[in-house]
Parts: C-alpha cells; sequence; structure tokens
C-alpha cells in the first residue's frame, strides 16, 4: 500500500486527538487568518478559512473537504501562485504594500499553521494511516 504524507497530492484524515492543536491555532487566530487569506485572495480566501472554521467545529474529525481547505489555506499563505500573473492571488498580491505590518503577520500565520499541520500530521503517524487520495 502507498502511503503518501503532505500537503500537495493527498488529503490526510486525522484521528480526532490529532487535530486538537490545529483546531486550537485556528479559533486563536481565526480573525487574523480570515484577514490574511482576504487580503491574498479576497473573497475565495475567505470562504476557504469559513469551510475551515465551520468543519473543525462542526465535527470530531475533520473532512477531505476540511483537510483541503487547509491545505489550499496554506498554499496561500505561502504565496504559492502569486508568481502566475493569470491568477487573482497575484493581483492581490501587488496589491499590499512591502512595509505593510499585515506582512509579518501572514509571515507568522504561515508558519504557525505549517506547524500545527505538521504536529496533527505526526500525531496521525503515531497512530492510524489513513489517506484519502485527491
Amino acid at each position: 500500500m502507498f502511503v503518501r504524507d503532505g500537503f500537495k497530492n493527498s488529503t490526510p484524515v486525522l484521528p480526532s486527538d490529532a487535530i486538537i492543536g490545529l483546531r486550537r491555532f485556528i479559533d486563536d487566530n481565526v480573525d487574523a487568518l480570515t484577514h490574511a487569506a482576504s487580503l491574498l485572495a479576497g473573497a475565495k480566501g475567505r470562504r476557504i478559512v469559513t469551510i475551515i472554521l465551520e468543519g473543525l467545529q462542526n465535527s470530531i474529525q475533520p473532512s477531505a473537504r476540511t483537510m483541503r481547505a487547509l491545505q489550499e489555506l496554506l498554499s496561500i499563505l505561502s504565496l504559492e501562485n502569486v508568481h502566475d500573473e493569470m491568477s487573482d492571488e497575484c493581483g492581490f498580491f501587488a496589491a499590499i504594500d512591502p512595509c505593510d505590518p499585515a506582512v509579518a503577520d501572514i509571515c507568522l500565520l504561515t508558519d504557525g499553521l505549517r506547524t500545527a499541520m505538521q504536529e496533527a500530521l505526526a500525531q496521525k503517524s503515531a497512530g492510524q494511516h489513513h489517506l484519502v487520495m485527491t
């Protein structure tokens, strides 16, 4: 059986105890995440944060949809698509003043989200190996 741990080509399904830290990070930073996602992706970014909030609050174990939304939010915060001049994210990124304090906040949020996701995956791999391939 091929198991692929990572954020790109597979969607991990986490046991409920592995998402506690992830849920805490999202809850503690919801306003900042919403603001950052909005700055970098507009309405799409806000929608992604809403999907994550609903998915983490309304279930014991996050669905594949919630996990995909977390991966998408990390991609937005990591500026993965700003190089593509045809992407909306490129336009939103270009409109941000590099001196804006939100830039430092985005960096901290990116690191925090990545760490929370990695810790959740590490806890998952210490237990069961369930993946939903996308």
